[in-house]
């Protein structure tokens, strides 16, 4: 199952939180992946196994090539895509990744996790 979530100001273990309940891996798609706002999301902050940084080819940046798409596919385990955009309407993993693996991949469920206040993670299609 493929996830999308924007961290935004939320915490590191909130993010560790909803991988853990969905049993997913995160995939970091932030092209720099730093943050002066909540450094703790730096990349050279993070030691968990379960976390990737793929921004290199995934990042919003450049040119997502469709090698780097059918790879997602490929993984066959929960992923989410991790980028600091709250709202996924505004960010490219929705806009370019989610449209295009959902083009490639047309049986496939993409869900974007949205950040209620104070009330956690809900999710939606």
């Amino acid at each position: 199952m493929l996830y999308t979530i924007g961290h935004g100001s939320h915490s590191k273990s909130e993010i560790i939180d909803v991988a853990k309940e969905l049993d997913a891996s995160i995939y970091d798609i932030r092209s720099i992946p730093y943050s002066k706002h909540n450094p703790e999301l730096n990349k050279a902050n993070w030691s968990e196994p379960f976390y990737f940084w793929c921004g290199n080819e995934l990042g919003g940046f450049g040119v997502i090539k469709d090698e780097a798409i059918r790879r997602l596919n490929s993984l066959k385990e929960n992923i989410i895509l991790m980028c600091s955009e709250l709202d996924p309407d505004k960010c490219h993993r929705k806009t370019v990744i989610a449209r295009r693996y959902l083009e490639m991949f047309p049986d496939e469920v993409i869900t974007h996790i949205l950040w209620n206040k104070g009330e956690g993670a809900t999710e939606r299609n």
